[in-house]
């Protein structure tokens, strides 16, 4: 049972110090799962390059309409402090 418990601290330690390296590629299976579908489906209906363009251009057009929602809204929440604290203080 120790030896148990001692491997798997050695497994957990060696994650751990390998987090810089392991979260980009796990971060890249992630989305490679997440697109292949839609890639595959492209594939299918057009040439690998213009499939692979327009993938391309979908995942910018995503990537920036995210940071443009974070950032508005984030925007609107530094904005109205006050607001937020009569807020906190009524319900309370």
């Amino acid at each position: 049972m120790l030896f148990v418990l001692a491997a798997a601290v050695v497994v957990l330690v060696g994650v751990r110090l390998s987090a810089p390296v392991l979260n980009p590629i796990l971060f890249a299976v992630v989305f490679c799962l997440l697109f292949s579908p839609v890639y595959g489906w492209l594939l299918r209906r057009l040439p690998t390059g213009l499939a692979l363009m327009v993938m391309f251009v979908g995942l910018v057009i995503i990537i920036v309409g995210l940071f443009a929602l974070l950032s508005a809204s984030i925007g609107r929440f530094t904005g109205r402090p006050s607001f937020y604290t009569q807020q906190l203080l009524i319900s309370s």
